[in-house]
């Protein structure tokens, strides 16, 4: 194999030799030190050292978003008052306006809450029913629960009147 690498280029033929020599060389240099013996022992084969730098690669991807989330935003569907819900949800819009949040800054969950939750529902309750709060929850209540998980599905808070 070597003589017909060899024929095809000079240059490669020598660096595979190298590489390969190079390679069984360590080999059996870590059998005669007994190398492989030693990390087997303490605990850390070469294996296990690669594992971990696989993790710690993982672990040091960053996650899509910034790092701003409302801390009071996971209790929101735990409520089970209609009226209170749409308060807190209302609460958790205007916190990060005053903050001056961006959605960049936020969370990716945390965005996902503002464009599908809080902000139709803010731009709903003011655009459409002049923030009557009776008015809207009358509106989009549906056996006794307002359901505010999807809600820009029902309504996207633009226009004159709600999609339904």
């Amino acid at each position: 194999m070597q003589q017909i690498l060899k024929s095809l280029d000079a240059t490669i033929g020598c660096r595979n030799e190298s590489l390969h020599c190079r390679v069984l060389e360590e080999k059996q240099q870590q059998l005669i030190t007994g190398d492989n013996e030693q990390s087997t022992k303490s605990g850390t084969t070469q294996q296990q050292q690669e594992e971990r730098e696989q993790e710690n690669i993982i672990q040091t991807k960053r996650k899509r978003g910034g790092e701003w989330d409302h801390p009071e935003r996971s209790y929101v569907g735990k409520i089970n008052n209609n009226e209170d819900k749409v308060r807190k949800i209302l609460f958790i819009h205007q916190s990060s306006m005053d903050e001056l949040i961006t959605m960049p800054m936020m969370t990716e969950p945390c965005r996902t809450f503002f464009k599908q939750v809080a902000m139709p529902i803010q731009k709903c309750l003011k655009n459409h029913f002049n923030n009557i709060m009776s008015a809207f929850l009358q509106k989009h209540t549906k056996n006794g629960k307002f359901l505010h998980s999807k809600f820009s599905k029902i309504c996207s808070g633009n226009g004159s009147s709600c999609i339904q």
